[in-house]
């Protein structure tokens, strides 16, 4: 049919494209990627976005806009629900609309609803009506979706054993745990931890430094969920639970030596999470905890600075005392 579905590479992007990129191949769908999020990309996202969006979803527009000219199609899903009893962040619901209304000459957007608040089974009938729109048949969309879903499982194996999903994805350089090194659980949205340009290269800048990065996609879900069940009542965001129940493991494992909070500048969700998260670590840790707002100013110096200080005081810690504070970072001179 010689089709050709373009990916926007930004939101739920570094989550779910391996499961999309398979059921597309699967039947025979061609699909390009927009690519990696630059200063083009998000100077027009912001250029066409209004003022009130926050930082992903003005670098999401920027991915539509490098793609529209280039596809048949934009996938671009109606996210509600990814797991039951729960919702994501509201944004994901209107993203279709929004990139409707705001940008002219667009190709087709399939916009199939995700909600999978009631019926775990949705994505598959989503699936289905996906296939359905590009003219494919029930058969050959349910056959497409199941290899897709042994894909993913293998994809996500790969990074439960520590491999960056935005480093499978991209066919960059892969790593593995090194018990030597300092362990640093950078915690965020996935379209705040793995888009390089938007985080200004932070794993990088980790690395650098000496430490290696744990996210919140390496943990077992099903463990976190019940690590969760400590709050004195379920959170309506799942990845309100995740990121607790994250905290929640490392309190009782003491599996890192630092943790860093990555969050969006006027993110509604960001804005008690990672509240709570502090609240809990400093109460029951004295592991250090750093938090990084992140917007469209460009400027590196500041973060630059910020991870340096973080990482003196973990340097320190280990080589000569475990009772720096962790509710700040000291600066020592050479």
């Amino acid at each position: 049919m010689n089709q050709v579905v373009g990916i926007p590479r930004g939101m739920f992007f570094y989550k779910y494209y391996p499961l999309w990129k398979s059921f597309f191949d699967n039947l025979g769908v061609l699909t390009i990627v927009s690519d990696q999020t630059n200063k083009q990309i998000l100077n027009d996202g912001v250029k066409h976005c209004v003022d009130e969006s926050c930082l992903p979803v003005k670098v999401f527009m920027g991915h539509v806009l490098d793609l529209k000219d280039r596809a048949d199609y934009l996938f671009i899903p109606r996210y509600t629900s990814i797991s039951r009893k729960e919702y994501i962040c509201p944004k994901f619901g209107g993203l279709p609309d929004l990139v409707r209304c705001t940008i002219k000459g667009l190709p087709p957007i399939i916009d199939t609803e995700i909600n999978m608040r009631k019926d775990k089974d949705n994505s598959a009938l989503a699936a289905i009506e996906v296939g359905e729109q590009l003219g494919y048949t029930l058969y050959q969309s349910v056959q497409a979706y199941q290899l897709a879903v042994n894909d993913y499982r293998l994809y996500r194996s790969r990074v439960h054993n520590y491999e960056l999903p935005h480093r499978i994805i991209n066919n960059s350089k892969l790593t593995t745990l090194n018990p030597k090194t300092l362990k640093i659980l950078l915690l965020g949205h996935v379209y705040n931890v793995y888009d390089s340009c938007l985080n200004m290269n932070i794993i990088s800048k980790i690395e650098q430094n000496g430490g290696q990065v744990i996210t919140l996609e390496m943990f077992d879900t099903r463990q976190l969920r019940l690590l969760a069940q400590q709050l004195d009542k379920p959170m309506f965001w799942q990845y309100g639970t995740y990121a607790l129940g994250c905290i929640y493991s490392v309190i009782q494992q003491q599996q890192v030596d630092g943790v860093i909070y990555l969050s969006s500048f006027g993110c509604g969700i960001d804005s008690f999470v990672e509240y709570m998260a502090e609240r809990r670590i400093r109460q029951h840790t004295n592991i250090p905890f750093l938090i990084i707002s992140l917007d469209e100013h460009s400027g590196e110096a500041g973060m630059n600075t910020r991870l340096e200080a973080f990482f003196d005081t973990l340097k320190w810690r280990c080589r000569n005392e475990n009772n720096i504070s962790s509710y700040g970072q000291c600066v020592y001179d050479s």
